[in-house]
Protein backbone atom coordinates (compact mmCIF):
# COMPACT_ATOMS: atom_id res chain seq x y z
CA UNK A 1 0.00 0.00 0.00
CA UNK A 2 1.38 3.39 -0.97
CA UNK A 3 1.84 6.20 1.54
CA UNK A 4 -1.00 8.12 -0.13
CA UNK A 5 -3.33 5.12 0.06
CA UNK A 6 -2.39 4.55 3.69
CA UNK A 7 -3.11 8.19 4.54
CA UNK A 8 -6.46 8.02 2.75
CA UNK A 9 -7.37 4.87 4.66
CA UNK A 10 -6.34 6.44 7.98
CA UNK A 11 -8.36 9.57 7.24
CA UNK A 12 -11.35 7.40 6.43
CA UNK A 13 -11.00 5.59 9.74
CA UNK A 14 -10.75 8.88 11.62
CA UNK A 15 -13.93 10.12 9.94
CA UNK A 16 -15.71 6.86 10.76
CA UNK A 17 -14.74 7.06 14.43
CA UNK A 18 -15.76 10.71 14.69
CA UNK A 19 -19.15 9.81 13.20
CA UNK A 20 -19.56 7.07 15.81
CA UNK A 21 -18.80 9.59 18.57
CA UNK A 22 -21.23 12.20 17.24
CA UNK A 23 -23.76 13.28 19.86
CA UNK A 24 -21.68 11.98 22.76
CA UNK A 25 -19.72 15.16 23.57
CA UNK A 26 -21.30 15.53 27.01
CA UNK A 27 -20.23 12.03 28.06
CA UNK A 28 -16.79 12.57 26.54
CA UNK A 29 -16.36 15.74 28.62
CA UNK A 30 -17.36 13.82 31.75
CA UNK A 31 -14.90 11.07 30.87
CA UNK A 32 -12.10 13.60 30.35
CA UNK A 33 -12.81 15.16 33.74
CA UNK A 34 -12.81 11.70 35.31
CA UNK A 35 -9.50 10.90 33.60
CA UNK A 36 -7.85 14.14 34.72
CA UNK A 37 -9.06 13.73 38.30
CA UNK A 38 -7.78 10.17 38.48
CA UNK A 39 -4.22 10.80 37.39
CA UNK A 40 -3.46 11.93 40.94
CA UNK A 41 -5.03 11.82 44.39
CA UNK A 42 -6.74 14.93 45.74
CA UNK A 43 -8.16 16.12 49.07
CA UNK A 44 -11.95 15.98 49.24
CA UNK A 45 -12.33 19.73 48.74
CA UNK A 46 -10.47 19.58 45.43
CA UNK A 47 -12.84 16.92 44.11
CA UNK A 48 -15.69 19.40 44.53
CA UNK A 49 -14.41 21.22 41.43
CA UNK A 50 -15.63 18.51 39.07
CA UNK A 51 -18.50 20.52 37.55
CA UNK A 52 -16.21 23.51 37.06
CA UNK A 53 -13.60 21.24 35.49
CA UNK A 54 -16.17 19.85 33.06
CA UNK A 55 -17.15 23.40 32.07
CA UNK A 56 -13.47 24.24 31.55
CA UNK A 57 -12.94 21.17 29.36
CA UNK A 58 -16.08 21.87 27.33
CA UNK A 59 -15.03 25.48 26.75
CA UNK A 60 -11.51 24.60 25.58
CA UNK A 61 -12.82 21.83 23.33
CA UNK A 62 -15.35 24.16 21.73
CA UNK A 63 -13.03 27.18 21.40
CA UNK A 64 -10.26 25.11 19.81
CA UNK A 65 -12.64 23.21 17.52
CA UNK A 66 -11.19 19.90 18.69
CA UNK A 67 -12.96 16.80 17.37
CA UNK A 68 -14.33 14.18 19.74
CA UNK A 69 -11.81 11.52 18.74
CA UNK A 70 -8.90 13.88 19.42
CA UNK A 71 -10.32 14.71 22.83
CA UNK A 72 -10.42 11.02 23.72
CA UNK A 73 -6.94 10.32 22.42
CA UNK A 74 -5.29 13.02 24.51
CA UNK A 75 -6.12 10.77 27.49
CA UNK A 76 -3.34 8.48 26.25
CA UNK A 77 -0.92 11.00 27.73
CA UNK A 78 -2.89 11.17 30.97
CA UNK A 79 -2.71 7.39 31.18
CA UNK A 80 1.06 7.43 30.72
CA UNK A 81 1.43 10.20 33.26
CA UNK A 82 -0.27 8.08 35.91
CA UNK A 83 2.58 5.58 35.79
CA UNK A 84 5.37 8.16 35.62
CA UNK A 85 4.60 10.53 38.49
CA UNK A 86 6.31 10.06 41.87
CA UNK A 87 4.30 8.30 44.55
CA UNK A 88 4.94 10.91 47.24
CA UNK A 89 3.87 14.03 45.31
CA UNK A 90 0.56 15.78 45.98
CA UNK A 91 -2.10 17.20 43.68
CA UNK A 92 -3.54 20.70 44.15
CA UNK A 93 -6.68 22.42 42.91
CA UNK A 94 -5.17 23.50 39.58
CA UNK A 95 -3.65 20.09 38.80
CA UNK A 96 -6.54 18.48 36.85
CA UNK A 97 -6.93 21.61 34.73
CA UNK A 98 -3.22 21.60 33.94
CA UNK A 99 -3.18 17.89 33.18
CA UNK A 100 -6.06 18.16 30.71
CA UNK A 101 -4.90 21.38 29.09
CA UNK A 102 -1.28 20.28 28.68
CA UNK A 103 -2.35 16.88 27.31
CA UNK A 104 -4.62 18.46 24.71
CA UNK A 105 -2.07 21.10 23.66
CA UNK A 106 0.73 18.56 23.30
CA UNK A 107 -1.51 16.13 21.40
CA UNK A 108 -2.71 18.72 18.89
CA UNK A 109 0.78 20.14 18.45
CA UNK A 110 2.20 16.71 17.67
CA UNK A 111 -0.51 15.36 15.39
CA UNK A 112 -1.52 18.47 13.46
CA UNK A 113 0.62 20.78 11.36
CA UNK A 114 -1.43 23.76 12.47
CA UNK A 115 -2.66 24.03 16.07
CA UNK A 116 -3.64 26.95 18.30
CA UNK A 117 -0.85 29.05 19.78
CA UNK A 118 -0.42 29.09 23.55
CA UNK A 119 -1.56 32.71 23.68
CA UNK A 120 -4.92 31.48 22.41
CA UNK A 121 -5.06 28.69 24.98
CA UNK A 122 -4.36 31.20 27.75
CA UNK A 123 -7.20 33.39 26.50
CA UNK A 124 -9.60 30.46 26.23
CA UNK A 125 -8.77 29.32 29.77
CA UNK A 126 -10.40 32.44 31.20
CA UNK A 127 -13.46 31.37 33.18
CA UNK A 128 -14.37 34.81 34.51
CA UNK A 129 -18.02 33.89 34.84
CA UNK A 130 -16.99 30.96 37.06
CA UNK A 131 -14.74 32.38 39.73
CA UNK A 132 -12.29 34.42 37.62
CA UNK A 133 -10.26 31.33 36.79
CA UNK A 134 -7.56 31.50 34.09
CA UNK A 135 -3.98 30.60 33.19
CA UNK A 136 -1.37 33.08 31.99
CA UNK A 137 0.70 32.53 28.86
CA UNK A 138 3.72 31.77 31.05
CA UNK A 139 1.75 29.11 32.94
CA UNK A 140 0.53 27.51 29.72
CA UNK A 141 4.09 27.42 28.36
CA UNK A 142 5.31 25.91 31.62
CA UNK A 143 2.68 23.16 31.80
CA UNK A 144 3.37 22.18 28.19
CA UNK A 145 7.14 21.97 28.76
CA UNK A 146 6.72 20.02 31.98
CA UNK A 147 4.40 17.46 30.41
CA UNK A 148 6.83 16.97 27.54
CA UNK A 149 9.63 16.36 30.04
CA UNK A 150 7.50 13.94 32.05
CA UNK A 151 6.75 11.97 28.88
CA UNK A 152 10.40 12.14 27.83
CA UNK A 153 9.23 13.79 24.60
CA UNK A 154 7.82 10.46 23.38
CA UNK A 155 4.41 11.40 22.00
CA UNK A 156 3.91 8.51 19.60
CA UNK A 157 0.73 6.47 19.79
CA UNK A 158 0.19 2.92 18.63
CA UNK A 159 -3.01 1.29 17.39
CA UNK A 160 -3.15 -0.43 20.77
CA UNK A 161 -3.09 2.97 22.51
CA UNK A 162 -5.99 4.14 20.38
CA UNK A 163 -8.09 1.00 20.81
CA UNK A 164 -7.49 0.88 24.57
CA UNK A 165 -8.69 4.48 25.01
CA UNK A 166 -11.79 3.85 22.90
CA UNK A 167 -12.51 0.71 24.88
CA UNK A 168 -11.99 2.55 28.17
CA UNK A 169 -14.44 5.26 27.11
CA UNK A 170 -16.98 2.68 25.97
CA UNK A 171 -16.71 0.91 29.33
CA UNK A 172 -17.08 4.21 31.18
CA UNK A 173 -20.13 5.09 29.12
CA UNK A 174 -21.82 1.72 29.73
CA UNK A 175 -21.29 1.81 33.48
CA UNK A 176 -22.35 5.45 33.69
CA UNK A 177 -25.62 4.46 32.02
CA UNK A 178 -26.07 1.45 34.28
CA UNK A 179 -25.38 3.50 37.39
CA UNK A 180 -27.86 6.14 36.28
CA UNK A 181 -30.55 3.59 35.49
CA UNK A 182 -30.11 1.54 38.65
CA UNK A 183 -30.29 4.58 40.96
CA UNK A 184 -28.16 2.77 43.52
CA UNK A 185 -29.06 3.77 47.05
CA UNK A 186 -25.65 3.54 48.67
CA UNK A 187 -23.07 6.23 48.11
CA UNK A 188 -19.60 5.26 46.95
CA UNK A 189 -16.51 6.79 48.57
CA UNK A 190 -15.88 10.29 47.24
CA UNK A 191 -12.68 9.22 45.48
CA UNK A 192 -14.22 6.29 43.68
CA UNK A 193 -16.92 6.17 41.03
CA UNK A 194 -18.94 3.06 40.19
CA UNK A 195 -16.92 2.57 37.03
CA UNK A 196 -13.58 2.92 38.85
CA UNK A 197 -14.70 0.46 41.51
CA UNK A 198 -15.59 -2.16 38.90
CA UNK A 199 -12.50 -1.57 36.78
CA UNK A 200 -10.05 -1.26 39.69
CA UNK A 201 -8.77 1.91 38.06
CA UNK A 202 -8.33 4.09 41.13
CA UNK A 203 -5.34 3.53 43.38
CA UNK A 204 -5.07 6.03 46.25
CA UNK A 205 -1.34 5.44 46.68
CA UNK A 206 -0.24 6.33 43.18
CA UNK A 207 -0.08 9.16 40.68
CA UNK A 208 0.28 12.37 42.63
CA UNK A 209 1.95 15.44 41.21
CA UNK A 210 3.59 18.37 42.95
CA UNK A 211 2.52 21.89 42.14
CA UNK A 212 6.20 22.70 41.80
CA UNK A 213 6.30 20.46 38.73
CA UNK A 214 3.86 22.80 37.01
CA UNK A 215 1.35 20.10 36.11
Amino acid sequence: MSAADRETRQNGEVQRLNQILTGRRSTIVQYLAESALNVVLYPDEVLEIRRHLEAFIAKLASASGTQDLDLLLCTVYMQRLRFILPKNAEGVSSTPYRIFMASLIVYLRYYYDVSPKNLKWAKWSNMENRGSFSFTLEQVNSMERNLLRQLDYDLRMTEKDVSSRLEAFSTYERFAELTSESKVGHKLPRHESAWEQRKGWHNPHLWQVAQSEGI
